[in-house]
């Protein structure tokens, strides 16, 4: 039997190379740039340019600000993107969550100045926004659900001087309370000087405005008590 050369480095005939493999040098080293400036790009720049072609990196955990001190329990699971905003003034924010809280995609916690405290046992949906400016506070207890695309700010805008635009007067606030073995519905509004008490439920889409006794079942727009559990 003729035993035939083979020439290392040299393509033979007959066999299969891969698409990269069938590249020159010029080809794979402009392709190896291209890669790099996309990821750049996705990387550093994904909030500006909305781009989001790989969807791994929405999946990290953003702090904003630089003014601000944050404490995760332990046992914790983000399954998703989680925001935690801090202000760049002097007013320093806090942020103490407790053991195993879990929270989904696109969750924002704002503490902006002010404090926002997690009980143990929590879960936080989809979507939600939980904020205290300075000199406020939200104070969550233990076992509490908050389905998604709920809003819970501490605070609101100064509107008394017609003179000068609201987005320019200060904000104040006097902060929210929820006690234990809460449910807050999806889409729920929670606005600022409220206390939600224990064992009480927040139907989908209420704007609560006052006080909610423990056990009650409030709904509508502002909400109201309807029932009691049990």
């Amino acid at each position: 039997m003729q035993e035939s050369a083979v020439t290392p480095g040299v393509h033979q005939p007959g066999s299969k190379l891969s698409w990269f493999a069938r590249r020159n040098w010029v080809d794979r080293l402009d392709l190896f740039k291209s890669l790099f400036i996309w990821i750049f790009i996705t990387v550093f720049y994904r909030d500006l340019l909305h781009v989001a072609a790989f969807p791994i990196f929405r999946a990290f955990s953003r702090v904003r600000g630089n003014s601000g001190v944050a404490r995760l329990g332990r046992n914790a699971r983000i399954m998703g993107s989680l925001e935690i905003i801090f202000d760049d003034s002097s007013s320093l924010g806090s942020l103490d969550i407790g053991e195993r809280f879990c929270s989904e995609n696109d969750v924002t916690l704002a503490p902006r100045g002010g404090s926002i405290q997690i009980g143990h046992n929590c879960f936080v949906g989809k979507g939600t926004l939980i904020q205290a400016t300075s000199g406020t506070s939200v104070l969550i207890g233990d076992d509490v659900m908050v389905a998604n695309m709920v809003t819970i700010v501490a605070s609101n805008h100064s509107t008394s001087d017609r003179t000068t635009p609201m987005k320019r007067q200060p904000e104040f606030g006097v902060g929210i309370r929820i006690g234990s073995d809460v449910w807050i519905g999806a889409h729920a509004v929670l606005t600022d000087g409220i206390d939600v008490g224990d064992g009480a439920v927040v139907a989908a889409g209420a704007v609560v405005t006052r006080d909610v006794p423990a056990y009650a079942i409030v709904a509508g727009v502002p909400a109201r008590q309807i029932r009691s559990r049990g």
